[in-house]
């Protein structure tokens, strides 16, 4: 995964608008460094002081939860989650990005500093 803060999605879509050349163009937007799931999961832990135990489950096993879970009426986890996670969610190598529209993205560990912190 290459998240992306939303102030980067916005200032990004600002500077589409006041270029007309950008008319037509498509832009892959990714944040500044790739993790996996569980190392974001993990940093978002860590920055609220929280100590979780990982479990890896085989993607199989996950579907097959999922569509159990979607029985409930708020299900923690869906077959579309599951089905999002089998595939890197990477901006398209080659594309623009933020870099073509002068913008450098902000770092995840820089945007955790707004979660509320440990006690």
């Amino acid at each position: 995964m290459q998240p992306i803060h939303v102030r980067d999605v916005a200032e990004a879509a600002r500077r589409s608008l006041l270029n007309p050349g950008s008319e037509g163009h498509i832009h892959e937007l990714g944040g500044a460094e790739t993790y996996t799931l569980r190392e974001i999961t993990e940093m978002v832990a860590a920055r609220m002081g929280r100590r979780r135990a990982f479990i890896p489950i085989p993607f199989g096993l996950a579907h097959s939860l999922a569509r159990l879970f979607e029985l409930l009426p708020a299900a923690p986890l869906t077959v579309a989650q599951v089905d999002l996670l089998l595939n890197d969610s990477l901006p398209a190598s080659g594309m623009p990005g933020l870099q073509e529209l002068g913008i450098l993205p902000r770092r995840l560990e820089d945007a955790l500093v707004d979660l509320p912190a440990a006690p």
